[in-house]
C-alpha cells in the first residue's frame, strides 16, 4: 500500500504555514562536522569513541561536545600503577563498587573544559580521549595494559568550572568530596541537554 504525499495536500499545507512550520527536509549540521551515524550514536552511549583532542569542541558554557552531541570525556589508558598500599581489585564485570581507596588511583572523567584539561593541552600531552554519552558512570579502561570496567569519579576542577550546584561556595574538602561522590551524569545531561544547537 502506497501512502499519499501529504506535502501536496493544500489544506495540510495551509495549516502547516499557519503553524509557522519550517519546511521539511532542512537539517542543520554543525559546520565542518559530519553527522553521527547510528553506529556512532550507539558507541557514544556505550563504550565511547576514541578521539583526538582537537575533535572535541568547547561550548560557550564550558561543557564539551563531539559532532553536535554534549559529551563526557576521559582517558581510557592509564600507565599509572595503583599505589603500593592499595590493593587493586577492579572487576571486569563491575558486580561491585571499587573498594575503598581503589578509585583514588583511577583517572577522573571530565564534563567541562577545566584547568586540568587546559594544563594537559599546554604541556603537550596529546593523549587520545574517549568521548561518551553513557550516563551510568561505568567506564572501560586500560590500566597498565589490563582491560577493566569500573566507576570513575568526576573531576572536581570541572565541577568548579561549572559551579555545579554551588560547588565553588563549598569550602571544606569534605563538602567538595561529597559533592563529587554524589555527582550523577544523568543529572548533568538533564541540566545541560544532550544535543547542541548550532
Amino acid at each position: 500500500m502506497k501512502l499519499p504525499d501529504f506535502l501536496l495536500d493544500p489544506d495540510l499545507d495551509r495549516l502547516r504555514q499557519k503553524m509557522g512550520h519550517i519546511p521539511l527536509g532542512h537539517f542543520v549540521a554543525v559546520p565542518g562536522q559530519a553527522l553521527l551515524s547510528s553506529a556512532d550514536l550507539a558507541n557514544l552511549s556505550g563504550e565511547g569513541i576514541e578521539v583526538a583532542p582537537d575533535e572535541v569542541e568547547v561550548l560557550g558554557d564550558s561543557t564539551l561536545s563531539y559532532r553536535g552531541r554534549r559529551v563526557i570525556l576521559y582517558i581510557r589508558e592509564s600507565h599509572m600503577p595503583p599505589r603500593a598500599d592499595t590493593p587493586f581489585r577492579a572487576s571486569e564485570t563491575l558486580e561491585k563498587e571499587p573498594c575503598r581507596g581503589e578509585e583514588e588511583n583511577l583517572p577522573r572523567f571530565h564534563v567541562a573544559h577545566c584547568r586540568t584539561l587546559e594544563i594537559m593541552r599546554i604541556s603537550g600531552r596529546r593523549q587520545r580521549y574517549v568521548v561518551a554519552t553513557r550516563d551510568d558512570g561505568i567506564f572501560d579502561l586500560l590500566l597498565v595494559g589490563r582491560p577493566i570496567r569500573s566507576r570513575l569519579r568526576v573531576c572536581k576542577n570541572c565541577l568548579e568550572k561549572l559551579d555545579w550546584k554551588g560547588f565553588c561556595a563549598k569550602r571544606s574538602p569534605e563538602e567538595r568530596n561529597r559533592e563529587a561522590q554524589d555527582f550523577r551524569i544523568d543529572a548533568f545531561f538533564r541540566s545541560f541537554g544532550r544535543t547542541v544547537t548550532p
